[in-house]
C-alpha cells in the first residue's frame, strides 16, 4: 500500500524526523516526505497511474529527496475531509476529484461547465493556454498544482428510467455530490437534486433514497455501481478535471531545483497519463 515508502525507508538513517517532515540519511543528503490522501480506491486506474509514474517518477527525478506517501480509497475521508487536513498539517498534499479541485480552487469551475468541452482535445488546447494563470488561482488559496490531470467526461445513470428529457429528471430522484453548479444544473434540467456526500453515494443508491446520478465511468467502476445501474445517458454532461496538490507550506520548505524538477516531470507525463487513463479505467473493470 505504501511502496514509495518501502522505496527509501531503508536507505535512511535511524534520526528523528524533522519538524518539517524530512529525515537526513547517513551521508546527510535531506529527504522531503510528504503524506497524501486520496478518494481513489488503490485497485483502479488512476491509483496505478500513481503508484507507476507519480510517486516512482517524482522520487527519481528528485534524485531520492522527495517521496510521497499515499493513504488510498478515502481512508483520510473524502475530499472534504482531506482539505481539512491539509489545513491542520495531517497531511501535506493529496489526489483530488473534480470536486475537491472546486473545493479547492473555485475558480475551477470553469473547466466544469455544462457541455463546454466536446472531446480531450479541446480540453488539452484550454489547459495549454490556460496552465500558468490555473497555477496562480491555486496558489493563491494556498496550494501549489503538482499534476493537472482529469476525472473523465461524466456521464448521467440511472438504476430507475432511461433519463433522456426534463420529464425523466422530474420523474426520478436525483443525488447532488459535486457542488453549487452541478445542483444549479440539475434544477435547471427540472430535478430536485438531493444533496449527498461522496461515501455515502454508493449506499444512497443501493438502499434506494437516490436513483440517479452524474459521474465518470471510472467512478462507477471503482465503486461497482455498474452492477446495479440499469441505464446510461453517454451524452458527455460535462468534463471533470481531477489532479495532485500540496500545501504551499509544504511546498515552500522544497528547495528551488527539486521544485523545478517535480514541475518538469509533471508537465513530462501530463500527456501520457490522460492517454493512458481509459485502458486503466477498462483494466480495472
Amino acid at each position: 500500500m505504501h511502496g514509495a515508502r518501502c522505496v527509501f525507508m531503508g536507505a535512511l538513517s535511524q534520526v528523528a524526523w524533522g519538524a518539517d517532515n524530512t529525515k537526513l540519511t547517513k551521508d546527510g543528503k535531506k529527504i522531503y516526505y510528504t503524506k497524501m490522501g486520496t478518494l481513489a480506491p488503490e485497485g483502479v486506474g488512476w491509483a496505478a497511474l500513481i503508484k507507476e509514474m507519480v510517486t516512482p517518477g517524482i522520487l527519481k527525478a528528485t534524485n531520492g529527496q522527495v517521496a510521497l506517501d499515499w493513504y488510498w480509497g478515502g481512508t483520510m475521508g473524502d475530499d472534504q475531509d482531506i482539505l481539512a487536513k491539509l489545513r491542520n498539517g495531517q497531511l501535506q498534499g493529496g489526489g483530488f476529484t473534480g470536486q475537491g479541485m472546486l473545493m479547492t480552487c473555485p475558480e475551477m469551475a470553469l473547466m466544469g461547465l455544462p457541455f463546454m468541452f466536446e472531446n480531450y482535445d479541446e480540453v488539452e488546447y484550454i489547459y495549454s493556454k490556460l496552465r500558468p494563470r490555473i497555477s496562480k488561482w491555486f496558489e493563491k488559496h494556498g496550494y501549489h498544482l503538482v499534476l493537472l490531470a482529469e476525472q473523465d467526461f461524466d456521464q448521467i445513470y440511472s438504476t430507475k428510467i432511461p433519463i433522456k428529457t426534463p420529464e425523466d429528471f422530474r420523474n426520478s430522484r436525483v443525488l447532488t455530490w459535486y457542488g453549487p453548479l452541478e445542483e444549479r444544473t440539475l434544477k435547471a434540467l427540472g430535478a430536485s437534486p438531493l444533496p449527498i456526500r461522496v461515501p455515502e453515494v454508493a449506499a444512497s443508491i443501493r438502499t434506494g433514497v437516490c436513483d440517479t446520478f452524474i459521474a465518470p465511468g471510472l467512478w462507477a467502476v471503482g465503486t461497482q455501481m455498474y452492477t446495479v445501474m440499469k441505464y446510461i445517458n453517454p451524452m458527455r454532461i460535462r468534463y471533470s478535471p481531477a489532479g495532485g496538490i500540496v500545501t504551499m507550506s509544504r511546498w515552500n520548505t522544497i528547495p528551488k531545483e527539486l521544485q523545478k524538477a517535480i514541475d518538469d516531470y509533471a508537465i513530462s507525463i501530463k500527456r501520457r497519463i490522460t492517454g493512458r487513463k481509459s485502458a486503466l479505467a477498462m483494466k480495472s473493470a
